[in-house]
């Protein structure tokens, strides 16, 4: 339900804040949009998140950009990465979470990667940073194409505790 007067990322509907995280990640990627630029749109996120950043929108902002990469498919694996790295396992994991809609998969790795981090303010959360720096280097590739039909699902909790 969508109550006037708030701003989406602050409402209930998880379908409207992945859209409009969907497509500030999309205006992003078709700017060609620097480190900065995203930083700048992040942190723009997290600020009109208010405390539905570490309580929810944090987790959903790198959903997105894991269903951002599921959607480039093969093409995602382009960027530089150790294959043994943790962060490079978590980002190969929790990408094929998203991309078999394995929400409870996908919840438990973003968890898991983000232990510790409850009471982190004005950062990003961990797991964020190798998804970003992911997304973006797929994008460079001349022969990666974000096919936007086959972005996966939105993220949707079995049972939403606000």
């Amino acid at each position: 339900m969508v109550t006037e007067g708030k701003h989406p990322l602050q409402q209930e509907d998880y379908h409207l804040i992945q859209d409009y995280m969907l497509t500030k990640a999309v205006m992003c990627l078709a700017t060609n949009a620097n480190l900065v630029e995203w930083e700048h749109e992040i942190a723009g996120m997290q600020e009109a998140s208010g405390e539905q950043w570490l309580r929810r929108n944090a987790m959903l902002l790198d959903y997105t950009l894991a269903r951002i990469l599921a959607a480039y498919g093969r093409n995602a694996h382009l960027a530089e990465a150790d294959r043994a790295g943790p962060t490079e396992a978590f980002v190969r994991s929790f990408v094929a979470a998203v991309a078999a809609q394995d929400h409870a998969s996908a919840e438990g790795l973003w968890v898991a990667a983000n232990e510790n981090t409850t009471q982190l303010t004005g950062k990003r959360m961990p797991s964020t940073t190798p998804l970003l720096i992911r997304v973006r280097q797929t994008a460079q590739h001349r022969e990666a194409e974000l096919d936007l039909d086959g972005v996966p699902d939105e993220y949707f909790p079995a049972q939403f505790v606000s």
